[in-house]
C-alpha cells in the first residue's frame, strides 16, 4: 500500500482509493496515539533514474577527442587551443602572405597609418570571422588590400592565424 500526498495535503491510499486527512501531531512533533494506532505503515519509494538516460553519446566519441583539448573557430572548425602568450607570440611573427581571421567579437577598424588611432570612417570595419591577407607588417600592425589593422589591443590578440 503506497500513500501519495496531493496538492491539498490529503493522503490517498492507492490500494483502496480511500482518502483521509493527514495525521495530527502533538506540539512536540509526535503523532497522536489514537491516530498512530489507526494509521497504516507509511513508506516512501524511489524510482531508479538509471532508465531516464538510455542513449547518451559522450562528446569525445562525437569529436574523436575530449572537448577540453580543442576550441571552435568562428566557422565551427575544431582548432588547437593556444595559451594567450603563445598565441600572441605567433601572431606577432606573421609576415607577408599570412591569412588571418578576425577573432575580435566587436570587430577591428581600419586605420590610415600604422601606430595611429586615426581610423578610416570610409572603410567598413572587419567583423569577427572576416579574413585578411597580410601584405605588409610594421610592428603590431598589418596592411591588407584596404588599409592598416592592429594585431593586438590591450595585450589581447585581435586575429588568429588561418594559413601561412
Amino acid at each position: 500500500m503506497a500513500l501519495l500526498m496531493d496538492m491539498d495535503g490529503l493522503e490517498e491510499e492507492e490500494a483502496n482509493g480511500a482518502i483521509r486527512q493527514p495525521s495530527s501531531f502533538s506540539e512536540d512533533g509526535e503523532e497522536s496515539e489514537s491516530q498512530a494506532s489507526r494509521s497504516p505503515l507509511r513508506r516512501v519509494q524511489f524510482r531508479s533514474s538509471a532508465t531516464l538516460i538510455d542513449d547518451f553519446t559522450p562528446y569525445g566519441n562525437i569529436y574523436g577527442i575530449h572537448p577540453a583539448t580543442f576550441d571552435f573557430d568562428s566557422r565551427g572548425y575544431m582548432v588547437q587551443p593556444l595559451d594567450l602568450r603563445t598565441e600572441l607570440e605567433h601572431l606577432l611573427n606573421v609576415d607577408l602572405g599570412f591569412l588571418l581571421e578576425c577573432s575580435a567579437p566587436g570587430g577591428v577598424a581600419y586605420s590610415r597609418r600604422p601606430s595611429s588611432q586615426e581610423y578610416c570612417e570610409d572603410l567598413k570595419a572587419l567583423e569577427e570571422g572576416d579574413q585578411v591577407e597580410v601584405l605588409e607588417r610594421r610592428g603590431n600592425w598589418i596592411r591588407d588590400s584596404a588599409g592598416w589593422l592592429p594585431l593586438v589591443t590591450n595585450k589581447k590578440p585581435l586575429f588568429s592565424i588561418r594559413c601561412l
